[in-house]
């Protein structure tokens, strides 16, 4: 994660980031999912128009979340955070610059 930059931070902490080395640290964040079960294709179309607009409200109160592993975060919602505990993507898979030091 991104680390919130302030007077005292240096540049190779901000370069660096907040390093989370387990996978408990996105998925310590509460979450909840809800599963929906519609009667026909227009219910299910019904359902999806009326949560679309609810979704960005509810990634914005994920906001709550502002520190990680003791350090200020730069982000705005906690779902990169989730994601990336759980993405086994390789750097290259990802779209990384390859490691010059490896």
């Amino acid at each position: 994660a991104p680390l919130l930059r302030d007077a005292k931070t240096d540049a190779a902490e901000l370069a660096r980031g907040i390093e989370m080395d387990a996978m408990a640290y996105g998925m310590g964040c509460c979450c909840l999912q809800v599963t929906f079960q519609a009667r026909d294709i227009d219910e299910s179309r019904h359902l999806y128009d009326h949560l679309a607009v609810l979704a960005p409200v509810m990634l914005a109160l994920t906001a709550a979340t502002p520190v990680l592993h003791g350090r200020l975060a730069d982000t705005d919602v906690r779902w990169a955070t989730v994601a990336a505990s759980v993405d086994d993507r390789t750097p290259f898979e990802r779209g990384e610059p390859p490691d010059e030091s490896a």
